[in-house]
């Protein structure tokens, strides 16, 4: 990867799981290749954060499908893709979900 910092969360991640919910429909990323350094993150692994702030982007990739991000429009997914590329080295591809 390049041009990329780790970050380690210091607040707590919580997680609900709720019987019943809705499977996530929309527009993911799927990793490829390129944070080879970082072992967690295989070829497959989804997109599961992806936040804007004034300090930058936030992102991770987790191989649990149930935690993945979804955006509602494809546009939107080809953009990250194509920043995860030219701001971090990231070979990634969008990913229909639901």
């Amino acid at each position: 990867m390049k041009n990329v910092e780790e970050v380690v969360s210091k607040q707590p991640v919580f997680q609900v799981r709720l019987q019943g919910a809705p499977p996530p429909q929309g527009w993911t990323v799927r990793y490829q290749s390129g944070a080879e350094e970082v072992p967690e993150y295989q070829p497959g692994n989804v997109l599961a954060q992806w936040s804007v702030d004034n300090e930058g982007v936030t992102f991770s990739f987790s191989p649990d499908p149930h935690d993945l991000v979804t955006f509602d429009h494809e546009a939107e997914v080809v953009t990250v893709v194509e920043w995860l590329r030219k701001n971090a080295g990231i070979e990634s591809e969008t990913l229909k979900v639901g």
